[in-house]
């Protein structure tokens, strides 16, 4: 529906763009939204936006914050908790599966059982 939304606004004179990506793309990047409920918090906004990673073959030891395993593209392969590993083991010998994911515009509290 938006290509035609798009298509009607530029025929009263707008200038108007279809965003394909769409709504959680949007959100995703930190874009503005009206929300209706504008005290409930988002998972985007609790979000860290650059949490510690690192590749499946990296050595580990004693991790204080939980790492992200990405890969070469960074998409994400599982997790390091916090805790002491043996250093001779590889990230992926000893991440866990997951995160689990969540949409960028669900209220926090829907979240909670991630």
């Amino acid at each position: 529906m938006s290509p035609r939304a798009a298509w009607r606004l530029e025929r009263f004179g707008f200038e108007a763009y279809d965003y394909a990506a769409g709504k959680v793309d949007w959100l995703a990047a930190g874009m503005p939204t009206v929300r209706p409920e504008p005290g409930r918090r988002r998972a985007l906004e609790e979000a860290d936006r650059d949490p510690p990673t690192c590749g499946p073959e990296a050595a580990v030891g004693t991790i204080s914050a939980t790492v992200l395993v990405v890969n070469d593209q960074r998409v994400l392969l599982g997790r390091i908790p916090p805790g002491d590993h043996p250093p001779t083991n590889r990230a992926e010998q000893v991440m866990q599966p997951g995160p689990a994911t969540v949409r960028a515009h669900e209220p926090l509290d829907a979240c909670s059982n991630a």
